[in-house]
């Protein structure tokens, strides 16, 4: 429901960038790149796997499962390099405000190192074939962010040629959807594969810059912005041999991680007045 409210929060003020008021606007296009530092946020796990068979009080055969539920692990968060692109208007009837769509991409791969399950006295991982001694799990993770923004700005540095002010710096915010793709780097004919999915997750962005006029058309400008979303990296593979656990494993993972990321970058923008 609550990426429902924020896709039609999104459409309505996509609504809005599409619309030129009669007494003229400032839109611009614009174009950027530089690199983005991501946090090393824990991951919010439940982890299931069977253990060794036991005997029941009658001497039955029966299977064990071990479980730890709302444990956080540790993991390593990679930073990557950043690109995107911005549409957007200035209104001259409030020249301080104006609204864009902002669309990027970064890849903020995940790696979850072998480690114990919290206080519950068996550890999670290496897995039997999976990945490189020491890892867990490790994640490819490709983000496409869309993001809509209501923009405030303070022209600085008026001038006949410039009267919009040469220097300009300005803030924004406004929600976005992350097109998230995740893949385990394990093949999918690894019994222990959580697979791989594409899913739509809702979020925020929050950014700052300072736009500096080359031509009275094209600027040059520098941003800083702060992204966060919560990623589902759970998954259910067919079963494995748990080299922790000492025996054969349905393993299953439920886990969620927030990632959060500071993009820096800079770019040019063509103002169209």
């Amino acid at each position: 429901m609550r990426q429902q409210n924020l896709r039609a929060v999104m459409m309505l003020v996509l609504g809005a960038l599409c619309w030129v008021p009669g007494v003229g606007a400032e839109p611009y296009l614009a174009l950027y790149g530089g690199y983005s530092l991501v946090s090393n946020t824990d991951l919010t796990a439940d982890v299931t796997f069977s253990g060794a068979p036991r005997l029941d009080p009658n001497l039955n055969v029966v299977s064990t499962t071990l479980a730890a539920r709302g444990v956080s692990l540790t993991t390593n968060v990679r930073d990557s390099a950043v690109f995107g692109g911005k549409i957007g208007y200035w209104f001259d009837f409030f020249p301080f405000v104006g609204a864009e769509l902002d669309i990027s991409t970064f890849s903020p791969d995940i790696t979850v190192p072998s480690q114990r399950l919290g206080n519950t006295g068996f550890n999670i991982g290496p897995f039997q074939g999976s990945v490189p001694v020491g890892n867990a799990f490790k994640f490819n993770v490709s983000v496409v962010d869309i993001g809509v923004d209501i923009m405030g700005r303070y022209p600085l540095l008026k001038g006949p040629s410039f009267p919009r002010g040469r220097l300009q710096p300005y803030i924004g915010v406004g929600p976005a959807l992350f097109i998230t793709s995740i893949e385990d780097t394990r093949p999918d004919s690894n019994v222990n594969s959580l697979g791989s999915k594409t899913l739509t997750f809702g979020g925020f962005q929050v950014l700052g810059g300072v736009k500096f006029f080359l031509l009275k058309n094209l600027s040059l400008f520098a941003e800083y912005k702060f992204t966060y979303f919560t990623a589902d990296l759970s998954g259910v593979p067919r079963g494995g041999t748990n080299q922790a656990s000492g025996g054969v494993a349905n393993f299953s993972l439920s886990a969620t991680q927030n990632i959060d990321a500071s993009h820096f970058y800079g770019g040019l923008a063509y103002h169209f007045y």
